[in-house]
């Protein structure tokens, strides 16, 4: 059996539980826990502790993508369960990741939005980085996908280098997928890569006969009705069960796919649980 418990996002119905612009999930299969992302703080752990989750029984973490919305709670994690532990990711994630802010003067402003903590801070805590551009097996049938080299343009994200801002490719973008008996699950931090270019991959490179479970950010915030409508009806001529939108998705992203999924799309939120075989 597969579980995975939405421990922080952007959306919440339930009393006591905290929201927030972020997203991290805990992923139980095979015997094993894993983490995958950790919001911007460690609200993400009050979360789980209220609903009864012990991460400190956690075997691995995964980080989808460099950006403090999905690292923010890396440090108090590490400081809770104060054990040695791997950490899965892309080896760009610490690159120094900006934001173009366009509208507050005519000159260029740019605000960071990169991991806040130094690597070698986060290994003094116990944490074993595990860099891999390529698709690395976290548990059985549980895949941290790797670097998709068709990334789609990324206009207002950013790198620093030697003083300079230089496009963002986001290549450090990691999404997982599981293939359980009923139904292969793509869990996405923020589809950075862009959502079709990710199902691409995945159909290249994994059974997905028994149909497709889509859960996490797609990163449709700032996309016009149409061009949202362009991609889910893309999205939908894979055979798709279920779609769960969350983070940065956007509500209008979410409206547009409720429209093309109907039944099918349900809202991501704090605390929702999803179940397979």
């Amino acid at each position: 059996m597969i579980s995975i418990t939405i421990l922080i996002d952007n959306y919440i119905k339930v009393q006591d539980l905290v929201a927030e612009h972020g997203l991290s999930y805990l992923i139980e299969a095979d015997g094993k826990k894993i983490l995958f992302d950790t919001g911007q703080s460690r609200n993400f752990m009050d979360n789980a502790a209220i609903m009864g989750l012990d991460l400190k029984e956690i075997d691995c973490i995964a980080i989808s993508h460099g950006h403090y919305d999905h690292t923010g709670g890396l440090s108090d994690l590490l400081d809770h369960i104060d054990k040695e532990i791997n950490i899965y990711a892309h080896p760009d994630i610490f690159d120094e990741k900006f934001a173009k802010i366009s509208d507050i003067s005519e000159k260029d402003n740019y605000r960071y939005i990169g991991i806040p903590y130094k690597k070698e801070d986060l290994e003094q805590k116990k944490a074993k980085f595990v860099f891999q551009k390529n698709a690395v097996e976290l548990a059985e049938d549980v895949f941290l996908m790797g670097e998709i080299e068709d990334t789609i343009n990324t206009n207002n994200f950013f790198i620093k280098k030697e003083g300079f801002y230089l496009s963002d490719r986001l290549l450090d973008d990691n999404s997982i997928f599981i293939q359980a008996k009923d139904a292969s699950i793509l869990l996405l931090g923020c589809a950075h890569s862009g959502i079709l270019n990710i199902l691409q991959k995945v159909e290249s490179e994994y059974n997905i006969d028994t149909g497709l479970v889509i859960i996490g950010g797609l990163h449709l915030v700032g996309l016009n009705r149409s061009s949202i409508k362009e991609i889910a009806d893309k999205i939908d001529k894979y055979d798709i069960k279920k779609i769960i939108p969350c983070h940065c998705t956007g509500i209008t992203g979410y409206e547009v796919l409720k429209e093309v999924f109907g039944q099918r799309c349900v809202m991501g939120e704090v605390s929702k649980v999803f179940i397979s075989d």
